[in-house]
């Protein structure tokens, strides 16, 4: 007769049980104590980044109806209707996607960046008129600085940067007015 045994508690039963000495009870649960941590942080940091439409006649205006800085992942101006983008007034907005102006068939999309100290920062690329209208302008010493750029890629795009210190810098050039 086996005279070893092992006394655990049995959460799910709410008891202590007698087991043979190899059975275990609760086990340190590293493994899952650190995707919580993950899970936590994850989540606490995704509400404050997210991706952005402006559409159906909509027209958002940093720093005016969103606070300066303003970051957001993906950003769509104009998806499937018409939107407007105005940074003004120093405000800044930082993109950390893909942005689109004018992003489908049949959509407008139209951005202003204007006045010194007013910012749009695009980590990836930058489409105006990807298969929609869309313009961009850049004015009065606003600065958009974008991975790459791409003008009316299957639709209709403008890009107009005029007044000193403006500009349309991305990683292979940079648009710039002078006057």
């Amino acid at each position: 007769m086996n005279k070893i045994y092992r006394v655990i508690w049995n959460s799910t039963l709410g008891q202590w049980i007698v087991t043979s000495e190899l059975g275990r009870g609760k086990t340190k649960g590293t493994t899952s104590k650190a995707l919580s941590v993950i899970a936590l942080t994850s989540f606490l940091i995704s509400p404050s980044v997210s991706a952005l439409t402006i559409d159906a006649g909509e027209t958002v205006s940093v720093p005016e109806t969103q606070s300066s800085p303003w970051e957001t992942s993906n950003l769509i101006v104009g998806s499937t209707g018409s939107g407007t983008l105005l940074i003004e007034d120093e405000g800044k907005v930082i993109s950390t996607g893909i942005a689109y102006i004018g992003q489908a068939t049949g959509s407008i999309g139209v951005a202003e960046v204007s006045g010194t100290g007013s910012l749009w920062d695009n980590n990836k690329y930058l489409s105006i008129g990807h298969s929609g209208n869309g313009l961009l302008t850049v004015n009065g010493g606003g600065i958009v600085k974008s991975h790459s750029g791409y003008i009316g890629t299957y639709g209709t795009g403008v890009v107009e940067v005029s007044g000193a210190g403006s500009e349309w810098n991305n990683w292979y050039g940079k648009i710039s007015s002078t006057y």
